[in-house]
């Protein structure tokens, strides 16, 4: 005798996907970026994963990158987790978030744009700080090392819900 779920189509014995933490957290710098008043750039391929049921290419304010410098540099940027742009279209902050992944590669990434007044920032899980801080140090990644910070998880949602209270506190004293 087959089970009742045996007897549902394919789809419907399927639990639904929770977002990644990776998407969770790319979502979040958006939101945080637009809070603070810079505009926001994620890839596009990106566009489409879902961050508290929305797509985060409704989140972003930039479609496109800005044409900050050479064609080749703008490419390699395009494919940054996060993007902040500064009023002045120039990046201000670079930011990747690294669940699992190996953080050489967002070092490599971040060197592409050494030679901007940037910032640069890994969010990942606090466990990873050691990683982090021992990776860094390499000499390959000299020249990136000072501008370039660690963050976890749970200080950027910290900061999100922070943020999110001030503007909600700022427009409650607007409309007092």
């Amino acid at each position: 005798m087959l089970e009742a779920k045996d007897k549902l189509p394919a789809d419907l014995t399927q639990k639904p996907k929770p977002e990644s933490d990776h998407t969770y957290y790319q979502g979040l710098l958006v939101e945080l970026g637009n809070l603070r008043k810079l505009q926001t750039f994620v890839p596009k391929q990106d566009r489409g994963k879902a961050f508290l049921g929305k797509p985060l290419g409704r989140l972003i304010t930039l479609e496109d990158i800005y044409p900050f410098t050479y064609p080749e540099i703008v490419h390699n940027a395009a494919a940054v987790d996060v993007i902040w742009f500064s009023q002045r279209n120039f990046p201000s902050e670079f930011i990747e978030v690294e669940n699992t992944t190996d953080m050489n590669s967002a070092f490599l990434k971040f060197v592409w744009f050494d030679a901007f007044n940037s910032a640069f920032r890994v969010v990942a899980p606090a466990a990873r700080k050691r990683e982090f801080e021992s990776k860094i140090a390499h000499p390959s990644f000299e020249s990136i090392a000072r501008r370039t910070k660690f963050t976890s998880y749970d200080f950027v949602a910290a900061m999100h819900n922070k943020a999110s209270e001030t503007i909600a506190l700022e427009q409650a004293w607007a409309s007092s």
